[in-house]
């Protein structure tokens, strides 16, 4: 799994699975929460954004499950790992903004929650205690998951507020509505269908091989006669690989969407080792095939635009001692 798929499987969570975490994390997170030096720091606010408050219970809530999600509970995982702390602290704000920016998209569009949708998640929640054996296991179970009720209920409000802008702009009749001509343009722009021949690392004067292959490619042989004699990599079908962003390791990525329809590209060196990627027409029988997943991947992509438009636009305002969170000191 990528890193930033660690980071965004939590930022992505429906809150009404927020408590399914407390299984995925069962670490027992600790009450005091920025201990430095072994002494406590108290931090309130974290940060604030466009103004509105980030509590230490919100920022807690994503640091620390999107820190297990990549280490499993293992500390030592974070030796050397500048990288990818900032990756962490980077995805931690990006949950924290989306928030604000589906507040934002839902004043903008004259939506809010009703009595009745607010009264829903407090018997969601009141379901979910019900659910346990014991108040005492419902709170250890909301203390695995770095929970608390008041902030169980306001990622669920977010939720729903969510669900209503997707609704308003994508729903039958919506402003943004899926049409064939969207889905069309979206897989045009965002999707890449390829295939490859792929020499690995292990393979004898490997570099050398994948440029004669390219030769080869170029000068107008067969390719998938090519990928049948030479490609090195099991996962690879007949139809090739269809992907949008984020699925593929960079270079391999970003090779396949900069090439034109029917183009080769160069040789392409990745972990995997060297790539010749042809860039392949997307089948209207792989459209028909896949139409729900693929409205779905579109309106995603569509709300994702308009969420790092918002984003893009906050201003950002961090507690002074805000550079003293990280992975050993919060808890």
């Amino acid at each position: 799994m990528h890193l930033s798929q660690h980071f965004q499987r939590v930022a992505a969570v429906g809150a009404a699975s927020l408590l399914t975490l407390a299984a995925l994390t069962g670490c027992g997170a600790k009450n005091s929460p920025l201990v430095v030096d072994g002494k406590g720091v108290s931090m309130p606010v974290v940060m604030t954004i466009d103004g509105d408050k980030v509590s230490m219970d919100e920022y807690r809530y994503y640091f620390l499950n999107m820190k297990y999600g990549y280490d499993n509970g293992d500390d030592t995982a974070w030796e050397g790992q500048d990288e990818v702390r900032a990756q962490l602290s980077d995805y931690v704000l990006k949950a924290l903004q989306s928030n604000r920016a589906i507040r934002a998209l839902a004043d903008e569009y004259g939506l809010s929650l009703s009595d009745e949708e607010k009264a829903s998640a407090d018997s969601q929640l009141a379901s979910v205690k019900e659910s346990y054996d014991s108040e005492e296991a419902f709170q250890e179970a909301m203390t695995s998951a770095y929970l608390t009720e008041d902030l169980y209920l306001q990622l669920m409000q977010t939720s729903y507020l969510q669900q209503k802008v997707e609704n308003h702009l994508f729903g039958e009749g919506g402003t943004m509505e899926v049409t064939d001509e969207v889905l069309g343009e979206f897989l045009q722009k965002r999707y890449a269908h390829v295939s490859h021949v792929l020499v690995t690392n292990e393979t004898e004067n490997a570099e050398a091989l994948s440029q004669e292959i390219l030769e080869r490619a170029r000068s107008g042989e067969d390719f998938a006669t090519l990928v049948s004699q030479y490609n090195e990599d099991p996962g690879l079908t007949e139809d090739g690989y269809y992907f949008g962003p984020g699925e593929m390791v960079e270079e391999f990525e970003d090779a396949s969407f900069a090439l034109a329809e029917g183009e080769i590209s160069d040789v392409v060196k990745t972990s995997y080792g060297y790539h010749i990627i042809k860039k392949l027409p997307i089948d209207q029988s792989y459209i028909d095939e896949n139409h729900d997943s693929l409205v779905t991947a579109c309106k995603d992509a569509l709300f994702n635009d308009l969420l790092e438009e918002k984003i893009s636009k906050q201003e950002v305002t961090y507690n002074k001692n805000y550079d003293k969170i990280s992975v050993e000191t919060l808890h």
